[in-house]
Formats: C-alpha cells, structure tokens, sequence
C-alpha cells in the first residue's frame, strides 16, 4: 500500500513538472509558471532593460537599469512583458499578475489621472504592484511620486537614511536587515543599500539600525538634494523604514526607497535576488511554496 502511495506521489509531480506547474529557481521552489509581470518602460526616465554593460556607456543610469532583474524573473519562470510606448488603458493589466515600474521622475512622461484610476481599480481589484522611489526629492520624484501613493499608507521622506558606519566610505550607503515576519522577507538577512530615502508608513518591513537616522535633503541644491551627511540634533532617529508592503483592497503593494537593489550591478549583492522573488510571489498572491517542493526549497534557501 505504501509502495503504492508513493508511486502515485511520484506520478503526481512528474505530471506537474510536465505540465510547467512550478519551476525551481536557485534562490527557492516557487509556483509561478505562467504569472505575468507587466515591466513599465514607458513611464519612467530611467530603468531601461535593453543590455547591459555595453562598450561605451559609463554613466550610471546607462549600466545601472534592470536587465539582469528582467532576466532573473524569466529564469524563474514568470513571463514578463515590457511596456515600451502608449498610455495605460482599460483592460490593458487584464491578465497581469504583477505591476513593475521604476522611478517616476520630472524627466519621465508620467502618468496622467485616468492611467493612476486604471492603475489603482486594477490593483484594488487583486493585482499587485511594485513602485520604487528614491532619495531626497531627487529629480522631483518624492513630490511626484507622494501624492500618487495617496491614500495607500505609504509616504517617502525627503531625506536619506544614514549610519555612521556606513559603507565604502559614505554615511548613506547602508545596511537594512528585515524586521518581523512578512513572505518578502522570508530567508532574507542582508539589503544593500545605495543612498535611498525612509519612509513615513506603519507598513516597514525592511529597517536600519537604530543608530540610523534621516539626512535631510538640501532644497537648494537641485536637482539631487543631498544632505549633508552629518546627524543633526533635529534629524528623525531610526530604525527606518526602507522597504514596505501593504494590503491594498484585494491586491497587494510593495515599495523600495533605493532603485539599486534590483539594478545590474547590485541585483548579486547580498540577498536581493530572494528577495525579488519573494516580492514577486507576494504580490502575485502566491504567498506559499509548493508544498511538495518546501523541503526542496528549504535545502536551496539554506545553500
């Protein structure tokens, strides 16, 4: 009888496997074969996905957008879509699991109010997205990118989160390391981060230290708006927020204050990759591991 259980156990995952059920990626066993990302090009300046490291380009926007993000998903399975020309449209995300869209700043052709009504019906009708802002109202982004997020729980502070044992010789190049339990977070310890703002939301899941705090932004230093780097006797003390997730209706949103965790250079620092998975996974609704694959996953997590 055993014999015959585990036969029927073994037929059971070959046919799955078969069928493209569930695909095992190095940083976990994830369900995600046939979930779609809609990548949104179009309404960002910056974040192109279009090669990497090419013969030439030095700028930092040039060798810094998400090919290798783009490329991670689709080695995991997700079929991801870039959005590259058009305005957003009714029934445009019908389909989609996973909204992505990088920096919206005063460069970028932003969205317009009846793309942010399509944007949000679909996220409050089950979809999830993630959105990404940056440090100190560079470029304009925390103006824009505010009132956008309005009503969500989720606001961005015009500052940068900084430690006085920062990295690589600079305040504001940190390490953030998850607090509590959230599936985004599941087998994360380490979040590099480049130089990127805190966030004013109950919604935290990824924080600095305690002896963190947030610089604020110079106004009169455009169009980036460091500070200075130096804690003032007024400055927010942390932990502080730099990664946030948060029911949204019957969809889901997740927010990151520093583009580089998912770039070209960084996406292989620390534990991004999982954690880009893990975000995804979340946001598409699928909160769990299969549950014939978990002692697989938990081999490969532990690796």
């Amino acid at each position: 009888m055993k014999r015959n259980l585990l036969a029927i156990l073994a037929a059971l995952l070959a046919a799955a496997a078969g069928a493209g059920l569930f695909r095992v990626a190095r940083q976990g066993a994830v369900g995600v074969a046939g979930l779609r990302v809609y990548y949104d090009q179009f309404h960002v300046a910056r974040h192109k996905v279009e090669g990497r490291n090419v013969r030439g380009a030095w700028k930092y926007h040039e060798v810094s957008g998400y090919h290798d993000m783009v490329a991670t998903l689709r080695d995991a399975g997700w079929r991801v879509d870039v959005h590259r020309q058009g305005r957003l449209q009714p029934g445009d995300l019908d389909g989609y699991d996973v909204y992505f869209i990088g920096e919206q700043t005063d460069q970028a052709t932003l969205m317009d109010a009846d793309e942010h009504a399509v944007l949000f019906d679909w996220v409050r009708g089950g979809g999830g997205l993630w959105t990404t802002i940056e440090h100190t109202d560079a470029h304009g982004m925390t103006d824009l990118w505010n009132p956008w997020m309005a009503g969500t729980g989720i606001q961005a502070r015009k500052d940068s989160i900084c430690e006085m044992n920062g990295t690589v010789d600079s305040r504001d190049w940190v390490l953030l390391h998850p607090v509590g339990e959230h599936p985004i977070t599941a087998g994360v310890r380490d979040v590099w981060w480049s130089n990127g703002c805190s966030l004013e939301t109950d919604h935290g899941i990824v924080f600095s230290s305690p002896e963190s705090w947030s610089d604020a932004w110079n106004p009169d230093d455009p169009p980036i708006h460091n500070g200075d780097n130096r804690r003032q006797p007024d400055e927010l003390a942390g932990p502080l927020a730099g990664i946030a997730a948060t029911a949204y209706g019957a969809g889901r949103i997740a927010v990151t204050c520093d583009h580089n965790i998912f770039a070209n250079p960084t996406l292989h620092m620390g534990d991004h990759r999982r954690l880009l998975l893990n975000a995804m996974a979340w946001l598409a609704g699928r909160t769990r591991l299969h549950p014939f694959l978990a002692p697989s996953a938990a081999a490969l997590l532990a690796a």
